[in-house]
């Protein structure tokens, strides 16, 4: 084999060898690796371009959610933060219950949108609750987010919630921030209080509707009707007002309800409490619920958003950056101890009826004791309870520490 010849073959088998090109590596703080290439950067910010199949595509990504750099030039790992060195924390210093995430730079591009996404998930009342919300509000002043987005998944609860988390959307967000709901499934109270935001968009598979009341009698669970019923229906209609929804959309879902409409050229909606419209939506025979192409269909939603980006595109913004993510970190955790709090109010409700039964003062002193505790970590145990559980209102501890008491004194012989 000649010279040339075998410098040609070792030449194929260098091309047969698969390619690979180096890139920058961005490792962020949530565990994400973005790889591509650093097109554009700042003090507070990088611009990183890579391409998913065909496509090449560009994300915006504040550097106080890098955890490191790995740029393709030398392969040497760079601080992401700014050389600015932070005093270290005194060894003394309390752990704060809720800590708080760094806070991006003001050095954002111009037209640059911050959104801060709020989960509101399982029942209305214990998980997703107004005071709870409000608390995650707070959380959001340092942040100053352009738009809050209430991020939905409920499968409805407590319509005494209803209001104060109406009051919490419309007293404490809207004075402050365009406020969205994002809806992925939102029955019964969770779609009573969507009905407050002015913007509703649909996850792809969403829901929103069947909001029927219904009032527990003798341990079973019956259609409220009635006074009581027509007070419902005034009360959600002053708040589908608030969030500019017509009236009789959340009527339909509440009762069964002939309702239509017609939609012009323009693709506004006009609505009828009759069949007589262009499209008929519900009849007096159903309650309705509405999929996520027929409330944008309808106008009660904005769009249908997969994606958090697909969202920030239907809002309006072209360059956009998260945050606020320790308001929803609270949201998760505040949800988390109240789970914890009703499996272990269960346990504890059981242990104490038996040392109430068995005369046991000491032990049910103990439990009773142990049940505060929760309530404090889990505040809406003392309205909603826990399963099986009554609420655990102060009137019910100082009920259970007379009898209680009663038990003491009966084995002292009457002598306290």
């Amino acid at each position: 084999m000649t010279r040339i010849a075998t410098i040609v073959i070792a030449l194929l088998a260098t091309l047969a060898l698969p390619f690979t090109s180096l890139a920058d590596k961005v490792y962020l703080k949530d565990g994400r690796v973005v790889e591509g290439t650093i097109s554009r950067e700042g003090d507070g910010f990088i611009y990183v371009t890579y391409m998913v199949g065909q496509l090449e595509r560009t994300e915006f990504i504040l550097r106080v959610n890098i955890d490191r750099i790995e740029r393709d030039k030398d392969t040497t790992e760079t601080p992401a933060e700014s050389p600015k060195e932070t005093p270290a924390a005194p060894t003394n210093a309390k752990p704060s219950s809720s800590p708080k995430t760094p806070r991006p730079s003001t050095d954002l591009p111009p037209g640059t949108r911050k959104i801060a996404f709020v989960t509101l998930e399982e029942m209305v009342g214990p998980f997703m609750n107004a005071e709870a919300l409000r608390k995650s509000i707070q959380l959001l002043e340092d942040d100053k987010p352009d738009i809050v987005v209430l991020q939905i998944n409920s499968g409805g609860g407590a319509l005494f919630e209803v209001q104060k988390l109406s009051d919490a959307i419309e007293h404490g967000i809207k004075p402050k921030y365009r406020v969205v709901a994002w809806v992925e499934s939102a029955i019964s109270a969770a779609a009573m209080t969507a009905f407050t935001c002015e913007e509703i968009y649909m996850m792809p598979e969403g829901n929103i509707g069947a909001a029927t009341a219904f009032s527990q009698s003798g341990g079973r669970a019956t259609a409220m009707k009635g006074e009581s019923l027509e007070q419902l229906l005034r009360s959600q209609e002053k708040i589908t007002r608030r969030g500019k929804h017509d009236p009789l959309v959340m009527r339909a879902m509440q009762v069964p309800t002939n309702l239509s409409c017609d939609i012009d050229d323009a693709g506004r909606v006009t609505w009828r409490n009759d069949l007589g419209g262009q499209y008929i939506v519900s009849t007096d025979k159903q309650i309705l619920t509405l999929n996520s192409i027929d409330s944008v269909k309808y106008g009660l939603a904005r769009s249908v958003a997969a994606s958090k980006d697909d969202l920030a595109r239907a809002m309006g913004c072209t360059e956009w950056v998260e945050i606020g993510l320790d308001a929803d970190k609270y949201q998760q955790d505040f949800r988390e101890a109240v789970q914890t709090a009703q499996v272990r109010a269960g346990e504890l409700w059981q242990k104490m009826n038996i040392a109430l039964d068995t005369g046991n003062a000491g032990r049910a002193r103990s439990f009773l004791g142990q049940l505060r505790g929760l309530v404090r970590r889990a505040p809406s145990l003392e309205t909603y309870g826990a399963g099986g559980l009554p609420p655990l209102t102060p009137e019910f501890f100082r009920e259970v520490e007379s009898q209680i008491d009663e038990i003491a004194k009966k084995q002292s012989g009457g002598r306290r």
